[in-house]
């Protein structure tokens, strides 16, 4: 903001009355917001033969890239975007080099203030993997099962979006269109994500809420948590899709970052394949991620 005493800066031989009378007025500076960051985790395991409890050495490593850009206008509107990409893999024992790591997100949210903290707000995501996907049966097999939108999750939300700050947004949608989509269907079963046989798009209806907090405990201590709720009105809303994330960083040194990431989802619609290949119906997902490594933000 910024604050003018405009009678001041007036030639005494000009004579504008209305204007004399105005003593400040505040003008709203359009601010764009840019930051991304680069990191690389590794983990490391060494188990020899000999040892006596078993068990078996292993490495994984872990890539993120993350970018946002970011538009205000005072209070009177805000557009928030963002891209991620996480890719990581392992290898234990003498097993093949494994993916255990692969999402492409992107999420645009415009709103507009209605009162105070509260926007009227319109909200994007879309979601997929880039590379294909595969299922371990056992030590020997291996099935190729997903690949790049083959599923791929789109979301659009109309509601309100409670913004005090840039720390925590909570967005209530009661209008929101879900997509779920299998582009191949000719390689991949989509009914194992939800989708009709004889079709490679799912649509939903329903209401979303979506939070985002992120709390900074010290200067090189960081949480940030995601969470989504979706409720289908037209089949069994009183079964909530969940999607829940958590990361924490640890700056170590400027280019040192410990982390710890848990994703928790639960899908309605996707179905739990057993080994025998037969659909026992949908599970709780959990994943969980450790490593240290190298981390550089712009």
């Amino acid at each position: 903001r910024e604050q003018k005493i405009v009678n001041q800066g007036l030639d005494a031989d000009i004579d504008f009355p209305e204007l004399r009378e105005v003593q400040d007025f505040i003008k709203i500076i359009p601010i764009w917001t840019f930051d991304g960051s680069a990191d690389i985790k590794f983990n490391q395991g060494y188990i020899s033969d000999s040892w006596s409890e078993g068990g078996e050495s292993s490495i994984s490593a872990l890539s993120i890239l993350k970018y946002s850009a970011d538009y205000s206008f005072g209070k009177k509107r805000n557009l928030d975007t963002d891209i991620e990409y996480r890719l990581g893999y392992i290898q234990a024992g003498n097993q093949d080099l494994k993916k255990n790591d692969d999402k492409f997100e992107i999420n645009a949210k415009y709103g507009k203030q209605a009162i105070n903290d509260w926007y009227y707000s319109g909200l994007l995501n879309f979601k997929t993997q880039i590379l294909k996907g595969y299922e371990y049966p056992n030590d020997s097999t291996k099935t190729n099962i997903s690949e790049f939108l083959s599923p791929a999750y789109l979301v659009f939300s109309l509601g309100m979006d409670y913004k005090p700050s840039n720390k925590l947004t909570i967005l209530f949608s009661p209008l929101t269109s879900k997509f779920t989509i299998v582009a191949d269907t000719l390689n991949y079963d989509q009914t194992r994500f939800g989708v009709a046989k004889n079709a490679f798009v799912r649509e939903e209806i329903g209401a979303y809420i979506k939070a985002i907090s992120k709390i900074k405990f010290r200067d090189n201590i960081h949480l940030e948590n995601k969470i989504n709720f979706f409720t289908n009105y037209t089949s069994n809303p009183q079964n909530i899709d969940v999607d829940w994330e958590v990361d924490l960083k640890v700056k170590l040194t400027d280019y040192i970052l410990m982390s710890v990431n848990a994703h928790f989802i639960h899908d309605d619609d996707v179905k739990f394949i057993n080994k025998d290949g037969q659909e026992e119906g949908a599970r709780a997902q959990f994943k969980e991620l450790f490593g240290i490594g190298f981390t550089y933000s712009f």
